[in-house]
């Protein structure tokens, strides 16, 4: 191979810049790889198995209705604690699975399988308070998150029947 032409100072300038520039390449991948690890809340087992590099789903389905941020649009707005269907992640769901017809919300479930819808969902859930400019008044009735939803057993719990 010939250094002295154009293809030789070519290889030689991309080995020099590879390794004198290789720990910015590495600590960007190294943060890449950090942005694309499951989200990890205290105390939210609904967002187990939630990858923000799903974002795409919600960006893609829901920016049109609800804007870029979810501050709303012809839709409500989904980063208040205000919700018209319901504010638990099960009513996400079902509401996005579902939609609302008679408000102008398409169902999903033709279009997006229960782990797709449950990302978006999930999506949903995790920008609340987020508060983006120009958000639209609150719509729907005020929803503050449980900690612990567990209900007490009742008698036709299969732990008690099988105690009897």
């Amino acid at each position: 191979m010939e250094w002295h032409g154009p293809l030789g100072q070519c290889w030689f300038s991309l080995l020099l810049f590879f390794f004198t520039r290789w720990d910015v390449l590495a600590l960007s991948v190294k943060s890449r790889r950090r942005q694309l690890r499951p989200a990890k809340a205290g105390g939210l087992e609904w967002m187990k198995g939630f990858s923000p590099n799903r974002f795409h789903l919600k960006k893609k389905t829901c920016m049109a209705c609800h804007g870029m941020k979810g501050e709303g649009g012809v839709g409500p707005n989904l980063t208040d604690n205000y919700w018209l269907h319901g504010g638990t992640i099960n009513d996400v769901f079902k509401t996005i699975k579902f939609g609302v017809p008679e408000k102008g919300m398409q169902a999903w479930e033709k279009t997006y399988s229960p782990s797709q819808i449950k990302n978006i969902a999930s999506y949903i859930k995790s920008i609340a308070g987020s508060n983006p400019p120009n958000a639209k008044a609150p719509q729907g009735d005020p929803f503050e998150e449980k900690k612990n939803e567990s209900k007490p057993a009742t008698a036709n719990d299969s732990t008690i029947v099988a105690k009897k």
